[in-house]
């Protein structure tokens, strides 16, 4: 995902630290202090910006995702793109076997709702999103 953003053009070592770390606290035990500790206050906070809760239903939390991206900082916005570029890249390159082509489309709609609200000032980034989208939808 780092290298998604080296290639749009975006090299803040903070923002593509976070970008590696992005989901560190929603999948591991490692806590936000822990984060700030080693990588620093700002990139914790991008990681904090960017994680779900994950005690909240799935439905719920991709709701949020698409109502919290007008708030997210110009910073987390890149991320946000950048991380939503992998996994459909990945749905396209490995989609889920148990994933009807409805589910797949689903998905691919949902990553796209939650990139216009993000109103991303990098053509690069938007460009690879209109081509994964179309690659994972096949």
């Amino acid at each position: 995902m780092a290298a998604l953003l080296v290639d749009a053009g975006v090299t803040e070592p903070t923002i593509l630290a976070a970008a590696l770390l992005h989901d560190t606290i929603e999948d591991t035990d490692t806590s936000r202090a822990e984060l700030a500790q080693r990588f620093g206050e700002v990139v914790a906070a991008l990681i904090e910006e960017l994680t779900d809760d994950k005690s909240l239903p799935k439905l719920r939390r991709k709701q949020l995702q698409i109502e919290h991206a007008p708030h997210c900082s110009e910073q987390a916005r890149l991320i946000k793109i950048a991380d939503k570029i992998a996994n459909l890249h990945d749905l396209a390159a490995s989609p889920p076997k148990d994933w009807p082509r409805e589910r797949r489309t689903g998905y691919v709609r949902w990553a796209q709702a939650v990139v216009e609200r993000l109103d991303v000032p990098n053509p690069a980034l938007l460009a690879k999103l209109d081509e994964a989208a179309q690659n994972a939808l096949g």
